[in-house]
């Protein structure tokens, strides 16, 4: 079933959905290998992004998780400049928040 046909109410669960990635995603090293929880946030933004068309309340959730992706991405950008890993090499560091930046470049193009 298309994901316009479904009510208002399936926006709850991509949201709730999106949460629990979001904490998940905020708890993980960058130099962990998180690309499965990277792909379910391009899926819950990318059905918010559709249900939008039929529901606005799917708009304000995806402005919402999109804010709140923004930060996380924010925070993992400033403890890595500063070091706070620094037990892990740099190179990975450094290859986990181009990961990270390229979801937050898909979330600008939605």
């Amino acid at each position: 079933m298309s994901l316009a046909k479904h009510t208002h109410f399936f926006t709850c669960v991509v949201t709730l959905a999106s949460i629990v990635h979001l904490s998940c995603w905020s708890m993980l090293l960058p130099v962990i290998h998180d690309d499965d929880l990277k792909q379910q946030l391009r899926l819950n933004t990318g059905a918010l992004k559709t249900l939008w068309q039929v529901w606005p309340s799917a708009g304000k959730s995806f402005g919402q998780v999109k804010g709140v992706a923004q930060e996380i991405f924010a925070a993992k950008k400033q403890a890595a400049e500063v070091g706070y890993w620094s037990n892990f090499p740099n190179d990975e560091v450094v290859q986990g928040m181009i990961e990270d930046r390229t979801i937050m470049e898909e979330l600008e193009l939605l």
